[in-house]
């Protein structure tokens, strides 16, 4: 049990969102900001960040695998050895690997508790500094953390501890703390700065170097004992730093800058590495190699001590706005930011950069068929290509305005809509296009048919349009909002769906004369919507997003399965905004966002798709085997055992719980598990799964029965374990209603006790034998029943 004294109490972490087989597909490995990263040798590296991230290299950063822990805002990394390792963050979070990174344990305290560092000084002795002066420190490898007096109230950023003694913390407004005692006592230190601070390095034992705010750099070169302004010259902020040698050293910043120094810091070279996504940690191998990591899982690595940095992310980082597949194919479109097209042929494995022509930003794109798509965008852009994707033409358009949203009725006739009012329509498959009156100038968001006949078009100032005549006229329907309408989706002529800012959703079953607004459970802004027709359009998903403090971004993906009349909020890989969902069928379904997030589910949100559930019989023990294609915070399996039936105990039994297996958390590989249920006696039963979630959510698989049959003969087994100490199990099978004894004798013959001395019906049993307060040596266990007699050995070894 973790105790945390002084000011706060213990606090056990639930996660509360439910739980959706949402995974990640661009950028590769993931696109969550990245706080922190270590290395505990030249080849195994981590790195954490918002949104559970948690990466892992073992080939030098060159390839990163995704070692999620759900729900939590990880700031700091640190390992003490190559396998225990501890990360923290907000929340009070704080977890825990000792095996490299494979499993890692929540040790959390007070969620109120905002944990910014983390430094260990061996395996087990730890400290943790967070905003208002919290200081925490550990002896038991985490199990108990105790608050420290830090004797201010400042903002705590960072922790460097030299040796088992001596230690650093800095904070805000040029804060510097130190101790020599292991955390005792915390003395003040005068830095010269009222500037915020950030991380300390020591490159040896006399020399080290602290960060700051606007390009603020201090540096003692007397262990820390004084420590003095050093003039950097370099006019940007410094989030982090890193020093290789005395001279040599490095800085995070912001705005995608990256600086060097080669003479201690009074001079800086800086580079400019062309994402924009600012810089959030540095650390270096050796002298020549290096990592930085950022946000939006910005990861660059040096081989040649900074000359050239080289993005060890995949894939495109664009903006996406809009995504469209073909049903039953795997085929699909995404497009963005600056004329970005992407274009996936199976099933978005791979997403490749298709050639656009055009510089404008692109924000819908919509295919009639397998071979011929349209994408629409800003300045009045209309593209068309008739070879999938391939080539990309500009086709004529009466209009300059942005144009936002595209849908066929069928592969001649097709509408756009856009600022302004602007509604464009085809009749000759995209050739050319003609403006339509819409009666307005608000800028329309999006457009959907529900035939060649009904159709609405939404936008700015909660406006709904309704078109009955194939667009050529549209009216105004009252939507009872005025909030910004950004998708609609219908079902049918009568039934319809729209959403917008501040987590509006709209809901019309009579052709749009009434706007019900449905509860959506946030207030977050929703971009786009989606239903599901096979499902009679009781399923369907709306995703949106939302900047947190400023910062960080979070996806959104609400799902619900009683055509909008619930809507529940399911977790996606994504701490980016969504802009636009697509389902291909009720269990496959695509959604991308800001930084080119591209995320996909592939069983429509249930939490763990089990492939197969078997039951064998093997004796009097029942081998239980299943496998899952695909797992999202999957705590593990308890297995569950009843009486059939058909049996005369079976209509009043109640499920046993017979074992628990592991799950695997997040992953989208096939998992394969397997429990024996030993020593069963003969009979029918049933067997199920309950699979649990972190967040103590469960749902059961199906029911599988078996039947073990009487035993068909007389046998008493070798007991188990041989040798015990101090108890032991031993098995014994009749396989007829007898009166059975099973007695225990010393080897001098003399009676120890009787197990059995009863009638018994034919089937296969085991009884426990306690060798408590006998010395150790031979014992002999004897089985008579009718005429059968039999008699082994077992050890009682001490």
């Amino acid at each position: 049990m973790k105790n945390l004294l002084t000011l706060f109490f213990s606090l056990s972490v639930f996660y509360t969102s439910t739980n959706a087989q949402w995974f990640w597909q661009n950028p590769s490995p993931q696109a969550n900001s990245l706080f922190s990263i270590c290395f505990t040798d030249e080849n195994t590296g981590y790195a954490v960040g918002v949104n559970g991230a948690i990466i892992k290299t073992t080939n030098t950063g060159d390839d990163w695998i995704n070692l999620n822990v759900p729900d939590s805002i990880f700031t700091s990394i640190f390992f003490p050895n190559t396998n225990v390792g501890y990360t923290v963050g907000s929340y009070g979070a704080i977890f825990k690997t000792t095996n490299a990174g494979i499993d890692w344990i929540n040790q959390s305290i007070a969620s109120n508790i905002h944990l910014e560092s983390v430094f260990f000084t061996d395996e087990n002795t730890g400290y943790a500094v967070a905003l208002y002066g919290i200081i925490v420190k550990t002896t038991n490898g985490g199990i108990d953390w105790l608050v420290l007096t830090s004797g201010t109230n400042e903002h705590l950023f960072s922790i460097y501890f030299k040796n088992d003694s001596i230690g650093f913390i800095t904070g805000s407004s040029g804060t510097i703390l130190k101790t020599i005692d292991r955390g005792v006592a915390w003395n003040l230190q005068f830095g010269g700065t009222n500037d915020n601070l950030g991380p300390i390095c020591f490159v040896n034992d006399s020399v080290g170097y602290i960060s700051g705010m606007g390009g603020t750099l201090l540096k003692t070169t007397n262990g820390g004992n004084s420590w003095f302004v050093q003039n950097s010259n370099i006019g940007i902020n410094l989030p982090r730093i890193y020093f290789t040698s005395e001279n040599q050293g490095y800085a995070a910043g912001e705005f995608s800058w990256v600086a060097k120094t080669t003479d201690g810091g009074v001079n800086w070279v800086k580079q400019f590495m062309g994402t924009m996504n600012q810089l959030l940690d540095v650390c270096f191998i050796d002298s020549t190699t290096g990592f930085i990591v950022g946000k939006f899982g910005t990861i660059l690595k040096t081989s040649n001590a900074g000359i050239n940095w080289v993005s060890k992310v995949s894939g495109s980082i664009a903006n996406l706005a809009s995504v469209n597949f073909l049903n039953n194919d795997e085929s699909g479109y995404a497009v963005g930011y600056a004329g970005t097209i992407l274009k996936t042929m199976n099933g978005g494995t791979d997403w490749d950069i298709q050639i656009s022509g055009v510089t404008n930003t692109l924000n819908s794109v919509y295919f009639v068929n397998r071979d011929t798509g349209f994408a629409v965008g800003e300045s009045g852009t209309i593209l068309k290509t008739t070879n999938r994707g391939n080539n990309w033409t500009v086709k004529p358009t009466p209009t300059t305005k942005n144009l936002q949203s595209i849908n066929f009725t069928e592969e001649s006739t097709g509408f756009i809509v856009g600022y302004e009012g602007r509604i464009l329509k085809t009749t000759n498959g995209g050739e050319s296009w003609v403006l339509k009156s819409s009666g307005t100038t608000v800028n329309l968001l999006s457009v959907y048919f529900a035939d060649i006949n009904i159709g609405s078009a939404v936008g700015s100032n909660g406006m709904i349009l309704r078109t009955t005549n194939g667009g050529e006229n549209w009216i105004s329907q009252v939507s009872g909002v005025a909030n910004g309408l950004r998708n609609v989706f219908l079902v049918n002529s009568d039934t319809g769906t729209v959403v917008g800012d501040q987590g509006i959703i709209l809901k019309t079953t009579n052709g749009g004369n009434n706007w019900i607004t449905q509860t959506s459970g946030t207030s977050i802004p929703l971009f786009s919507v989606c239903f599901i027709r096979e499902t009679n359009g009781n399923v369907g998903y709306a995703v949106g997003g939302y900047l947190l403090g400023g910062f960080d971004i979070k996806g959104l993906v609400l799902k619900t399965t009683d055509a909008g009349e619930n809507w529940v909020a399911q977790e996606c890989e994504s701490s980016r905004v969504l802009h636009s969902v697509y389902f291909q069928s009720e269990s496959v379904g695509y959604a991308v966002g800001e930084g080119g997030a591209i995320i996909k589910t592939m069983n429509g949100g249930i939490p763990v798709e089990l492939i197969s559930f078997t039951a064998n019989v093997d004796g009097n023990s029942v081998n239980l085997k299943w496998q899952t294609a695909t797992e999202l915070n999957n705590l593990g399996f308890e297995i569950e055992r009843t009486p059939s039936k058909s049996q005369p105990m079976g209509e009043n039994s109640k499920w046993k719980k017979i074992g628990f297996v592991n799950g695997n958390g997040t992953t989208t590989e096939t998992r394969y598990y397997s429990l024996t249920d030993e020593n069963v006696s003969s009979g029918t039963y049933q067997y199920r799964l309950k699979q649990i979630d972190f967040d103590g959510s469960f749902k059961y698989s199906n029911i599988v029965e078996v039947e073990l049959s009487s035993p068909l003969e007389f046998s008493l087994e070798q007991n188990y374990p041989n040798p015990f100490n101090p108890s032991t199990n031993i098995q014994y099978e009749i396989s007829s209603r007898q009166f059975v004894t099973l007695k225990v004798y010393d080897v001098l013959g003399n009676e120890i006790t009787t197990l059995v001395n009863e009638e018994k019906s034919a089937d296969i049993y085991e009884v426990k034998f306690y060798g408590t307060g006998l010395p150790s040596g031979i014992y002999f266990y004897t089985l008579s029943t009718g005429n059968f007699f039999s008699t082994k050995k077992m050890i009682l070894l001490k």
